[in-house]
């Protein structure tokens, strides 16, 4: 099993934000971690609607 972690910090709202991937074929994984690398950092955002 391989698993990755990703953690978001929004202070200005007082969110934190936990992304956990895991899969039980860690070559599968870890030939996909650029891409879920990419998605991570440049895709997941945080918005509020009031």
């Amino acid at each position: 099993m391989l698993s990755v972690t990703y953690a978001l910090n929004d202070p200005a709202h007082n969110i934190d934000l936990v992304l956990k991937g895991h899969y039980d074929d860690p070559a599968l994984l870890e030939a996909s971690f650029d891409a879920i690398d990419d998605f991570a950092r440049g895709s997941v955002r945080i918005s509020m609607q009031v």
